[in-house]
This record gives structure tokens, C-alpha cells and sequence, in this order.
């Protein structure tokens, strides 16, 4: 397994940050699943303004929240170095829960698969692991070009027998004020952020550290 060290992680942090800048402050201006049928299944839970999709037992004592956005490629590189090993270790057996929160920071791209990502939670939550695993196992999205975004989202809808226009519209919670609710309630230095039982791990890439943080 790959692991990224702290100092990496830094760097990774600034590189992203780099681009979250001015994205940030255009936003501020303008005012604004699962792959197969093995995976483990999903459970659904109301939170106070959002519908919260967990793979794992509901009754499980610990929770894994994974932060991410669609654009950013050291995301979909967690998925595929860390995710597997949190999978077969704590989700399968019953020792934890996992659920992911997508954020806006990147570009256009971010923004319009934050609101698929929204809506498959409220309208299609069965659907939404089958779909989040379709993405992050397939695409990177830093590099895509944004006209060719809408094209993608129509091509899931009619893989998963979607509504196109379901993925597509504004979601009933604003994708961006979560993005600042999250940021500011994790003080979210970058993505991908994951976060054990309410603590923020210092490096997303160390799965021991991960692990020091699940209770029995």
C-alpha cells in the first residue's frame, strides 16, 4: 500500500489551496453505490438539513467520514490506496460506519457533481454508493474539461436508469453553504480530509493513525 508522509501532505494541502483561492473567493463573489452488489449496504439517516448515507451497520459504534471534492485527484487516490483496507477492516465487519461529504472548492466541475452527489442522497440514496464508486473508481475530474461534465452526468443517468434532470437541478440544501458549514465546523485545511468520530486525522493517508482513533 502506498503511504503519503506528513510533509507530503503539506504540500499536497498548499498545491490544492493554490487553486481553492481564487475559486473561493469567485463563489463569495457571486453570492452566492456502490461499484457491485458485494458492497457492503447502505444505510440512510436524517440529520437536521441533510440526508446522511452510510455503508456500514447503522448501530456501529464508530463513524469514518470521508471529505472530498469530485476535482481533486489525491481524493480518488485515497479512494483507491486507503479505502480498500477501511472497507475489509471496519466497514465489512461491523467495527465502523462510512459516509462521505463531497465539497465545492475546485471548479465547475466540483460544483456540478457536489449537486449530483446532493441529490442522489435525498432522491436516490440506494443509488448513491453505486454512483460515488462509479466516479471515483473511473474518472479524475481535475483535468476534464467542464463542457464535457454535462455529457457525463446524462451518460450515469442512463447507466443507473436515472433521472437526468434529478442529478442536474439545484438541490434543496445549497451544495456551496455546505461547503462553508463543513469548512468551518472541521477548519478544513484541504481535502481529502477524513475524520474519525467527530477528530480530524492529521494525515489521511496514514491508516494507522486511522486506526488509533476507532474505539472497540
Amino acid at each position: 500500500m502506498k503511504s503519503i508522509g506528513k510533509t507530503t501532505k503539506k504540500k499536497l494541502i498548499f498545491s490544492i489551496f493554490v487553486v481553492l483561492i481564487p475559486v473561493i473567493i469567485g463563489l463569495i463573489v457571486l453570492n452566492f453505490t456502490i461499484s457491485n452488489n458485494d458492497r457492503t449496504e447502505a444505510s440512510i439517516k436524517e440529520g437536521n438539513e441533510e440526508t446522511l448515507v452510510y455503508l456500514g451497520k447503522e448501530n456501529a459504534k464508530n463513524e469514518i467520514l470521508f471529505i472530498f471534492d469530485y476535482s481533486c485527484p489525491y481524493c480518488h487516490q485515497w479512494m483507491k490506496d486507503i479505502y480498500p483496507d477501511i472497507e475489509k477492516e471496519f466497514i465489512e465487519t461491523g467495527k465502523a460506519k462510512f459516509r462521505t461529504q463531497s465539497m465545492v472548492y475546485l471548479n465547475e466541475v466540483s460544483l456540478k457533481l457536489s449537486k449530483v452527489d446532493q441529490n442522489l442522497k435525498v432522491h436516490q440514496p440506494d443509488q448513491y454508493y453505486h454512483v460515488f464508486f462509479e466516479i471515483m473508481d473511473n474518472q479524475n475530474f481535475f483535468d476534464i474539461p467542464e463542457d464535457e461534465i454535462d455529457k457525463y452526468i446524462s451518460d450515469l443517468a442512463k447507466t443507473y436508469h436515472l433521472k437526468e434532470n434529478m442529478l442536474k437541478k439545484d438541490p434543496t440544501i445549497d451544495v456551496i453553504n455546505l461547503t462553508r458549514q463543513y469548512t468551518k465546523q472541521y477548519q478544513l485545511e484541504g481535502v481529502p480530509t477524513i475524520i474519525v468520530n467527530g477528530k480530524v486525522i492529521n494525515n489521511s493517508f496514514d491508516i494507522n493513525e486511522i486506526k488509533a482513533e476507532l474505539t472497540d
